[in-house]
């Protein structure tokens, strides 16, 4: 609607908004890999908050000028 004005009735914006979605993506149509599964976050917490604070504290001006 702040797109396309006020003149629209609400079955056309939902009409219109149907079309726009994005559609799934079919891994067996496109030939994809299918993505492997994610490990507990529990079991990866401790190595990725060592990974943040290495990176951290190896880039934290970097991090600060951005963050600005």
């Amino acid at each position: 609607k702040h797109f396309m004005g006020d003149n629209f009735a609400p079955e056309e914006i939902a009409s219109i908004e149907k079309t726009m979605r994005f559609k799934p993506v079919s891994i067996k149509e496109f030939n994809l890999i299918h993505p492997s599964d994610l490990p507990d976050p529990d079991d990866v917490y401790d190595r990725l908050s060592s990974l943040a604070n290495s990176v951290y504290g190896r880039y934290s001006e970097n991090m600060k000028t951005l963050i600005k």
